[in-house]
């Protein structure tokens, strides 16, 4: 049984995948690269939070919506965490092993 002292020198890691809808490709001017800047500026600034409770956010997998959603996107909040939620089940779990996924829209 470890301390308590033990266990928070354990550092624990939250495998994240990080999907950009078709509405924000269109934002950032169909410019993947400046998504995948944009991706990396917020999972850096989660790690300078989450740094004090031994957590490290591992960003594995950016998935961009170049082609258009592979869900359906509302203004409804609800319909799209419930659609994303049921496409990361049916699909995304499938490909890429991780902890919490994120839709940006």
């Amino acid at each position: 049984v470890a301390t308590s002292e033990q266990q928070r020198s354990y550092k624990k890691y939250i495998e994240l995948v990080v999907v950009a809808d078709y509405i924000m490709f269109r934002k950032y001017d169909r410019n993947s690269t400046a998504i995948k800047t944009r991706i990396y500026e917020i999972v850096n600034t989660l790690n300078l939070i989450y740094t004090v409770l031994n957590i490290h956010i591992a960003l594995v997998c950016i998935e961009i919506w170049s082609k258009g959603d592979l869900i359906n996107v509302q203004s409804v909040v609800d319909v799209t965490l419930n659609s994303f939620g049921e496409w990361r089940q049916r699909d995304l779990l499938n490909r890429k092993n991780h902890d919490n996924a994120q839709l940006l829209t």
